[in-house]
């Protein structure tokens, strides 16, 4: 009967300790997601500012193209004069 108990309890104390080491990689693993995660919101929020930088970029460019259009539509037009 006592072997049975100890053998019992070592079988607790065993489990007890890879609860224990369970609970410790639950725990890292929540760090690394909450890591993540926040690398992941910093990510999106670049992308962002990027493409609102990028936009922005497009915007100016398709402006000066279009001035250039109407310099290069007024030369010729001129020059079609003479």
């Amino acid at each position: 009967m006592q072997e049975v108990l100890s053998a019992e309890r070592a079988s607790n104390s065993g489990a007890r300790g890879e609860i224990k080491e369970w609970s410790s990689r639950l725990e890292q693993y929540k760090r690394t997601i909450s890591q993540l995660e926040s690398g992941k919101l910093a990510l999106e929020q670049q992308i962002a500012d990027l493409s609102a930088a990028l936009e922005e970029q497009g915007a100016t460019f398709r402006s000066q193209v279009l001035k250039y259009v109407k310099k290069a539509d007024f030369i010729k037009t001129f020059s079609d004069e003479f």
